[in-house]
């Protein structure tokens, strides 16, 4: 299921590059490469995961109820959102049409998903990152994309359901970090999801207000300069890692915090602005090109890696059953 982080990353490159086609006034074609990319990254990955699944034991339902990989899947109906409102402008039916089924797969998706963890009692070892997407990223991502097509009312109410589950995952995984054992090398690089919340939220609050400096949109940069702080800190963490496909959660991340630096500076319209603009716009395209090399030039070791993580999830399953053996569970 991390594999769904690459075209999710892409679609997050391809809006960093539309918040910097509207702050320097580009021709709108300069930005559709990017979004021709990223959907037919995922196509060609949802086409991958098919053909795949049909030869091996493990289920779609095996995944989905996997907590390790279940939370990773609400990538999907995120992506689909995000194409949609990027449609809407040129296409309205087409683009109201995604917006609208894949929020509410999401929603539908999170709301089963979260019953699943009520029931069945999740062992906080398999709690990570990737626990933002189904409920915060959902939220937000769809509060921007509402906005965008114009009903504010289900943009206040994904708003607001992407803000309260921020404050409930953030808590657990943040106790989960400090108390328990540290994540396994596969799962380690979701920790910059970290930063995908106050970046993403920010940007859906500014497609809610009219794109208005106000003291929301203060506050999430504020949240947000916070949690790149602590990126910066787990810089060391990061490079002890041996590269696998689940870099690519850095992208989307990434590319959120370039977004939103992007689109406030160009209504700060401070001294230098243009140049802060330009310097975040490279920075996410140097770190995905770096990501996106290494991805193409794994080759041969791809399967070794792919055999590694496998055992690595494996540990971390192991390390579950244990603590419910512990508990009594």
């Amino acid at each position: 299921m991390n594999t769904l982080a690459i075209p999710f990353g892409l679609l997050g490159y391809a809006g960093t590059w539309n918040a910097a086609r509207t702050a320097f006034g580009w021709e709108a074609w300069v930005t559709e490469p990017f979004w021709a990319l990223a959907t037919a990254a995922l196509i060609w990955l949802i086409i991958a995961h098919t053909i795949r699944g049909r030869h091996t034991s493990s289920t779609l339902a095996d995944q989905l109820r996997h907590p390790a990989q279940g939370p990773i899947a609400a990538i999907f109906p995120a992506s689909v959102v995000l194409l949609g409102a990027h449609l809407y402008p040129s296409i309205p039916i087409a683009g109201a049409i995604l917006v609208y089924s894949g929020a509410a797969s999401g929603f539908v998706f999170a709301a089963w998903l979260t019953t699943l963890w009520i029931r069945k009692q999740v062992p906080v070892e398999a709690i990570h990152g990737g626990y933002f997407l189904p409920t915060v990223a959902a939220g937000y991502i769809s509060a921007g994309a509402f906005a965008a097509i114009g009903n504010m009312l289900f943009a206040i109410a994904a708003f607001s359901m992407g803000t309260f589950f921020w404050i409930v995952i953030f808590t657990i995984l943040l106790a989960r970090l400090a108390l328990v054992a540290p994540l396994p090398g596969p799962l380690t690089p979701t920790l910059a999801i970290l930063a995908a919340p106050p970046a993403v939220g920010g940007m859906a609050w500014l497609a809610m207000n009219g794109r208005t400096l106000d003291w929301v949109t203060v506050a999430l940069l504020g949240a947000t300069i916070f949690m790149v702080l602590i990126q910066i800190a787990l810089i060391p963490t990061y490079r002890k890692l041996t590269f696998t496909l689940g870099f690519w959660s850095f992208t989307f991340s990434m590319a959120a915090v370039a977004s939103q630096t992007i689109v406030l500076s160009d209504l700060a319209r401070y001294p230098g602005w243009q140049v802060v603009a330009i310097a975040a716009l490279a920075a996410v395209s140097v770190l995905i090109i770096v990501i996106a090399i290494k991805s193409l030039t794994a080759g041969g070791s791809f399967r070794r890696r792919a055999r590694q993580e496998e055992r690595q999830i494996t540990q971390a399953d192991d390390l579950v059953a244990r603590s419910k053996s512990r508990s009594g569970v």
